[in-house]
This record gives structure tokens, sequence and C-alpha cells, in this order.
């Protein structure tokens, strides 16, 4: 009876062994949860505070840049990238509103800041390349055949090696043969624009 006794004592004694140990791993592991649950909150508190130091930041860099550009005595675009208005000004004055869209290449996303304008165009000429052609299977037409006039229309800005302004891109200019980017304007707009901003003239991106 007594050996009964100490043998039931053994085995509750495991047992209870292994029922602490399971409260002890249990409640490790929901520490561990609430661990990572705080770093995450952490995390995403960090994100957001880095997101909005950054948006400030960007909003402090844009009225100093909106100041400077208050001071200049010659026509300069002013760019809204979220609306899609682009505003032709001289100091603080708004000379003509103007609205456009946009052909961008998918790796490409318009600036923020102050662009200038390195190359003005009157009258622009796009070449259809002999591969087009040869991967429609199609006959490679005389050189006369494949330049397309104004294809971008007859005026032309361009900002940098891949951002240009122009007017409407022809429906003859096939778009994915087109390697650059564009701010797009009515042809009455563009023509205003071209005849007021020289090269070097200022591009304002917000």
């Amino acid at each position: 009876m007594k050996k009964f006794f100490n043998l039931s004592l053994i085995i509750f004694t495991f047992s209870l062994i292994r029922f602490n140990d399971s409260i002890i791993k249990k409640t490790i592991l929901m520490e561990i949860k609430n661990k990572e649950k705080e770093l995450e909150e952490l995390k995403s508190l960090k994100d957001s505070l880095e997101k909005e130091l950054k948006e400030i930041n960007q909003n402090i860099a844009l009225q100093n840049l909106k100041k400077e550009l208050k001071e200049i005595k010659e026509f300069y675009l002013e760019v809204d990238r979220k609306n899609k208005v682009a505003y032709l000004k001289m100091e603080d004055k708004i000379l003509r509103r103007m609205n456009f869209d946009i052909f961008l290449q998918e790796d490409f996303s318009l600036p923020m800041g102050i662009l200038q304008v390195i190359l003005k165009q009157e009258t622009t000429y796009f070449r259809i390349p002999d591969y087009y052609y040869e991967l429609l299977g199609k006959k490679i037409p005389e050189e006369r055949e494949r330049i397309i006039k104004n294809g971008f229309s007859p005026y032309l800005l361009a900002l940098s090696e891949d951002l240009i302004i122009c007017g409407p891109i022809k429906k003859e200019v096939p778009k994915d043969l087109i390697s650059f980017n564009a701010l797009l304007f009515s042809l009455e707009d563009i023509k205003v624009i071209f005849h007021s901003l020289k090269e070097n003239s200022k591009v304002f991106f917000y």
C-alpha cells in the first residue's frame, strides 16, 4: 500500500511539473506575442512619424522654393502634379491656368522641385524605325512615309533627357515606341508656354 502511495505521489508530482511547465510555456509565448505586437506598433508609429516628418520637410522646402520664385521677374511654369494643373506665372501673379495630361513610362514618376528648360524645339519630327515594321510583318516604307512631322505638336520643351513638355501626341505615333515622358497640353496652351518660356526658364513641380 505504501509503495502504491509513493508511486501515485511520483506520478502526481510529474503531472504537476508538466502542468506547471505547460503554464510557463504558455505564459512565455503570450509575453513573446505581446512584445512582438508592441514592436509592430512601435515600428508603425516610427514609420508614421518618419512619413509625417518627410512631408513637413517637403512642405518647408516647397514654401522656400515658392518664396524664391516670387522674386523672379520672368515667366516660369508651376506644375501641380496631383491635380494636373499648370500655371504660367511671373513673380506671384498667375497669368494663365492650364490643364494637362501625363504620358509616363512605368518606371518613371514626375519630379518634385525645380527643373529648367534645357531645349526648345519648334517643329518636331518622329521617325518610325525599321524594326517596328519588321515586327508587324510589314514592308518598310520609303523614308518620307515613316517620318511624322509634328508628332508631338509644333512646340516642344525638354526639361531633361526623359521628360518633355509638348502638345497632343498624334495618333500616327505608336505609343509603344515613345521612350520618354511628357506633360501634354492643348495646342493653344503649349503655344503660349513655348513663346513665354526661354531656355533656362524654371519649371516648378509640387
